[in-house]
């Protein structure tokens, strides 16, 4: 019927370390539209902004035959659940580079992340705004 699988990936960072690393990190550089989301949970640690910016940065690498979309999703949780985010522009990234805090995105904690119908609600976010990988920013705590 001509529909297009779609099956997303999700990639964890920390500043701790990462898990759960998508095998094939690489294949964001082939020639699709990669839309990679990324969300604050838990404290804002220092450089997240300059994180945003890497990654903005890793999309639109000249070896790609297509630049990619940074999706971020505000609020931590409550956009992963409630599906808002924004796609990220170069205007906007400039106002926030090398800045501290989480302004841009805001944050929530992960306790905030509760029962299993939170978990669903996160899943169908990345589901419907197509994402390919998840990046998410926290401590060791959020990822435990």
């Amino acid at each position: 019927d001509g529909e297009w699988d779609y099956e997303p990936s999700i990639h964890s960072s920390s500043c701790h370390g990462t898990a759960g690393a998508h095998s094939d990190f690489t294949a964001l550089l082939r020639g699709t539209d990669s839309r990679v989301g990324i969300a604050v949970l838990g404290k804002p640690g220092p450089g997240v902004n300059n994180v945003i910016h890497g990654l903005v940065d890793y999309l639109n690498l000249h070896q790609r035959a297509i630049p990619g979309t940074l999706v971020c999703i505000a609020m931590g949780i409550a956009g992963l659940t409630g599906g808002h985010s924004f796609e990220l522009n170069a205007e906007t990234l400039a106002l926030y580079c090398n800045q501290g805090g989480c302004d841009l995105l805001g944050q929530s904690e992960p306790g905030d992340l509760k029962t299993l119908g939170d978990f669903a609600a996160c899943a169908k976010t990345v589901i419907e705004k197509k994402l390919d990988g998840l990046v998410i920013w926290g401590g060791r705590n959020v990822h435990a």
